[in-house]
């Protein structure tokens, strides 16, 4: 006989939320009172002596042995004390409590709801409880543990129940993917922990036995035992199997075969008779999957009649019960004290009478021969927090709180945020031992954090969370040593998400309560330099000319592909159009199906942009436009302190929680490089749930509401509006696993007003014809600030000296980003090279502006006449030569060949004069083998003239044999890079000629002969000696051949027309002459004029 239970649930927010009072986990702390923890991993019955007490600075004599109270999750339990009233503990004084190991019972509020949790016998986080120890300072009394009653119905109990739990939580199971029938390849998931998610054994692939042993089982008839099973499936689709009983000496005794599916949980109870077992007491389990499941035991329990005895070597053990009255006795237990821990908030001391226990309704007893001594007891973390008070919270780790530098990077950046320079906010640092003590009754996990938040949000000041602390998934975080210095400041689960902190769905509280960001540093130095870009950032103008600039690009693996994901760019481009942000976009597509296309960004980067969106295929270190990391020189980024905010919409590329090493981090740590936002996803994306998240960001960032508003915060409106527009799973995955990497306060685009100011290095006129004509100006008018439509007047004027000669005021159009502006003048009197033209935007000052001072301009006539052509954007031309030419690819060389370079650049100022700005790199084509940097120190250079510079080095002696990439780049002194220059080439192992040919063959010209030495050194002749057919020579060649191609070229001349016989030959016989291992020394030459 057994029963069954199949968990499979649907979407979490498909449950009506049950909306109860908000507990944020610190409503029992006192702050009046001083508090101690007490780790405890083993369950049992605990002894605290005065002495421990004194040794940890807790002045026992001045505390009445009343005070003393013990709280677990929040809740005063019952202790035993050796003194009572209001005298202090004696010397040999003690305390007493019964403290558990922790399991996963608080784990629950976690999952999208409870059922989904597949058992709560083993905690997400750890295996140890806290037990805080405090002293009432009121003059009141703690809980105490009290007598039972000694109420006796009945016979007298002579066994118990024994309850066994075998766990396995070897492997862990991420739970259900979506949708149906997906899994971590191809599914999205939750970062709420679903169903199936958590601890189980080995995947099952073939019949496996478990055993349970039993010991001492009652002497009763007929007895039954119970059994409770638990399998885990592990992948998508059905999982059957069959359950037996395996005893030797007969055949098994099937006992289910059954089924379920997916990702779910199995849990069956049955009920066994003593002649299921071995002889020596064993439950022997077998489990067999059926071809194509996947499935794993997660627990066994098992359940019998065990006759009560203490074992000579057990100091305590647990007794279990039906509810009975009755009294019970337990042999071998002389002076063993016996409690009812039914209740663990509020434990009972049984009477003993006579040999006999007074059970009293007790369901769960435990015998104490010795009691346990507490392997620590350390003073808790609590901070005074004044709520109202916070509006910027920081939550840190100590580690990140060592000087770096003279300073306490956490501390430095708050203090940034607290200056008017810095928003002028309000900041709170708490360390995140405190967030686990005051918030989490001492315990590691999100739901501190999230309590935390909670609570400061309920006060309505707080406007930003900061995390400055890495991350890492909670899975590995709960089976490595000393997770604290790993995980500092954990995120909301798996796939990882911070959103997940800030959101209530069992609250049906969908969207961030609060922006959240994160600086997953692990080292403070990580801090400081993130910090020094921010400051270097919000520095700058609020209406700087680079901060209108806005990056989109777009990848994609087919032509499908590539189509849709460009014009999903441009739909964000389209919400854009005509807001008030007047932004300049610039659209950078890839065009190959290749799976990565390395497309040159540096130029848009390094002269500024705001923001850069991509939207494309991406895992955690690349993408398929690949922006490469901010870090690697040969990307040429050097963008401060101009850095933005970039969003990748594509999969893993904010997966900052897996990886140390991921695009995210490096553009974020970068120092004076890279971003200072990077907001991307941490699993697998669904293209169209991405498109929707950018969609909606975008929407909100031409809202004028939130244009200006940090980025944090419209991040934060974005998901609210998509929460509420009827959202789907994908949706939901998508809010909480799009990661910002970075200070949410930041603002991507701060000014509010418009800017407007001519650009300097544009003026054109027209001068007429002839006396009298019109004169035509054109001027460029930008607005680096909001776009609000407004029409500024431009007035000019035209001096000579100091005399106006003239003046006129034109009505502009509203300009967005920039607009040439065009007018006329009368042409009389003749302009004169003392003249000047004065140009003055919004001269009355009608217009409120970011910045006035840019607001007039003014030409000299003299300068205009031999107006400069403006800034240099022409890259130089590079050319490379190795061994004294240019080489074919794959070619052969010399070992410590010659390396030439060569840069022409027409613009003279423009040429190099040093070796700044050029850069080699050698990759050998080698498994795992690591590209290198040449450097240049000992390279011979000069200008060769006004507009060639030439450099030469030697490649490296030590090369060993092999074939290898050489990448070369160089640029002018403007900062213009030419295309990167690339070769293939090789050293050879054995020396000789390899490769010989002769064309055209037959010839009416010319007669090619190219042949290709290999080897790592060359020494000696290649003769080739040409005869005709009587055998007379008439043509000799001596050749000192290079390592590589070499050819040399015959034009018979005067010779007539017929057959002619040539031969090879090598002056050492360190050059054999042979082909694939053919030895070959002539041929025939065919030539007809």
């Amino acid at each position: 006989m057994y029963k069954a239970t199949h968990i499979i649930l649907l979407v979490f927010f498909c449950q009506p939320p049950l909306h109860a009072q908000r507990l944020f986990g610190n409503e029992w702390i006192n702050t009046q009172q001083h508090y101690f923890k007490i780790p405890i991993v083993k369950t049992g019955f605990y002894q605290v002596t005065a002495q421990d007490l004194s040794d940890i600075g807790i002045p026992v004599p001045d505390i009445p042995a009343n005070a003393f109270q013990i709280f677990r999750d929040g809740k005063e339990i019952a202790i035993e004390i050796s003194d009572s009233g209001f005298v202090p503990l004696n010397a040999d004084g003690f305390l007493r409590f019964y403290g558990e190991k922790n399991d996963g019972r608080r784990d629950t509020s976690l999952y999208v709801m409870r059922q989904a949790m597949p058992h709560s016998y083993y905690s997400l986080f750890s295996d140890t409880t806290f037990y805080f120890l405090t002293w009432r300072s009121d003059g009141g009394s703690g809980k105490r543990i009290a007598q039972a009653g000694g109420v006796h119905t009945g016979e007298t109990l002579l066994c118990h129940r024994e309850e066994t739990l075998q766990l396995y939580t070897s492997h862990y199971l991420p739970g259900r993917f979506y949708p149906d029938g997906s899994g971590f390849e191809d599914g999205s998931a939750l970062s709420d922990y679903d169903t199936g998610e958590g601890w189980t054994g080995p995947e099952i692939k073939e019949k496996t036995i478990y055993e349970m042993p039993m010991h001492d089982l009652a002497d009763i008839p007929d007895q039954e035992i119970e059994i409770e099973i638990m399998l885990a499936g592990w992948t998508a689709g059905a999982h059957s199997f069959d359950i037996s009983i395996e005893k030797d000496g007969a055949l098994p005794r099937k006992i289910a075969n059954d089924h379920f599916n997916d990702y779910g949980t199995w849990i069956a109870t049955f009920l066994l008779k003593k002649g299921d077992l071995s002889e020596n007491g064993t439950c022997r389990i077998a489990i067999v999957p059926v071809t194509g499941s996947h499935i794993s035991v997660s627990y066994l329990k098992l359940s019998y009649l065990q006759e009560s005895k203490f074992a000579p070597e057990e100091d305590q053990k647990l007794f279990h019960f039906k509810n009975s009255q009755q009294t019970w006795k337990c042999v071998y237990a002389p002076n063993t004290t016996f409690y009812d821990c039914t209740n663990p908030d509020l434990i009972r001391k049984l009477i003993r009478q006579n040999k006999l226990i007074y059970i009293n309704g007790a369901r769960r007893v435990i015998g104490v021969r010795e009691y346990l001594p507490v392997a620590s007891i350390r003073p808790a973390h609590f901070q005074e927090i004044n709520a109202s008070n916070a509006d910027y919270l920081i939550i840190t780790h100590p580690l990140l709180r060592v000087l770096a530098n003279g300073t306490d990077p956490v501390e430095a950046y708050a203090s940034y945020r607290a200056s008017p320079q810095g928003g002028g906010y309000k900041p709170l640092i708490i360390n995140i031992n405190t967030v686990f003590d005051q918030f989490n009754f001492g315990q590691r996990g999100p739901q501190g954090t999230k309590n935390l938040i909670a609570w400061l949000r309920s006060s309505g000041a707080l406007k930003f969370v900061l995390l400055i602390g890495k991350s890492i998934d909670p899975q590995k975080a709960r089976k490595i040593r000393n997770p604290s210095q790993t995980d500092l400041i954990p995120n909301a689960g798996w796939p990882g998400s911070d959103v997940a902190l800030v959101t209530d769905p069992t609250r049906d509280i969908l969207y961030p309560v609060v922006p959240v960001g994160r600086i997953g540093a692990i080292t403070p130095q990580q801090v400081l330099d993130y910090l020094t870009k921010v400051k270097s950032l919000e520095a700058q103008p609020y209406s700087a000319e680079w901060r209108k600039n806005i990056l989109h690009l777009s990848g994609g693996r087919s032509r499908q592909e590539l189509s849709v994901f460009k014009s999903y760019v441009q739909g964000f481009e389209q919400k854009l159009n005509g807001s008030i942000l007047g932004a300049r976009i610039e659209t950078v597509s890839k065009e190959s199906d290749d799976p990565v296309e390395h497309i040159p960004l540096y130029r848009q980067i390094n002269r500024g942009a705001a923001l850069v969106t991509l939207f494309g295929h991406s895992a955690p270190d690349i993408t398929d436009i690949d922006i490469g990391y901010a870090s690697n020189e040969k990307n040429n980024y050097n963008n401060h302190p101009n850095y933005p905010a970039v969003i990748i919409n594509g999969c893993a590329a904010g997966s900052i929680f897996y990886s140390d090493k991921t695009l995210s981090s490096d553009w974020i740590f970068s120092p004076k490089n890279g971003a200072v936002l990077f907001l991307a996803h941490t699993f697998n994306g669904v293209s169209t749930a991405l498109k929707r998240y950018t969609d909606i960001f975008y929407e909100v960032l031409a809202d004028p509401r939130f244009t200006s508003q940090p980025f944090g915060t419209i991040q934060q409106e974005a998901i609210k509006r998509n929460m509420q527009r009827k959202p789907d799973i994908y949706d939901s995955t998508t809010v909480q696993q799009m990661t910002l990497h970075g200070d949410p306060a930041i603002r991507i685009f701060p000014a509010q007003l418009p800017d407007y100011s001519f650009d300097s290095t544009y003026l054109r006129l027209s001068l007429p014809a002839k006396s009298g004509d019109q004169v035509i100006f054109k001027v460029i008018v930008k607005n680096n600030g909001r776009n609000l439509k407004q029409t500024p007047k431009l007035t000019f004027r035209r001096w000579d000296t100091d005399k106006l000669v003239y003046r006129q005021v034109i009505e502009c159009k509203a300009v967005a980003v920039a607009d040439t502006i065009q007018f006329q003048i009368p042409g009389n009197p003749a302009f004169m090279s003392t003249e000047s033209f004065e140009f003055v935007l919004d001269e009355e000052n009608l217009i409120p502006e970011e910045n006035d001072a840019d607001n007039r301009i003014v030409y000299k006539y003299w300068r205009m006449r031999n107006d400069p052509a403006g800034s240099d954007i022409v890259p130089p031309l590079l050319t490379v030569h190795i061994g004294g030419r240019q080489l074919t690819d794959g070619e052969q060389i010399n070992r410590n060949a010659l390396l030439q370079i060569r840069l022409f650049d027409a613009d003279a100022e423009k040429i190099r004069t040093d070796t700044s700005g050029i850069f080699i790199w050698l990759q050998p084509l080698c498994q795992g083998c690591p590209e290198k940097r040449l450097y240049l120190e000992s390279a011979k250079f000069n200008s060769e003239d006004l507009t060639h510079f030439y450099l030469e080095t030697h490649l490296p002696q030590s090369l060993p044999a092999g074939k290898y990439l050489l990448t070369a780049r160089a640029r002018d002194a403007e900062g213009n890079y030419a295309p990167d220059y690339q070769i293939h080439f090789s050293l050879g192992h054995e020396p000789g000629i390899h490769f010989f040919k002769v064309y055209p063959n037959p010839s009416s010209d010319t007669f090619h002969f190219n042949f290709k030495v290999n080897g790592i050194n060359v020494s000696g002749l290649v003769n080739i000696s040409i005869y005709d057919i009587t055998g007379k020579i008439v043509r000799s060649f001596h050749v000192k051949p290079h390592i590589g191609n070499n050819e040399l070229l015959w034009k018979p001349v005067n010779q007539p027309a017929g057959i002619y016989i040539y031969r090879i030959s090598a002056s050492e016989a360190a050059i054999p002459v042979s082909i694939e291992g053919a030895t070959i020394d002539n041929g025939r030459l065919l030539w007809f004029p």
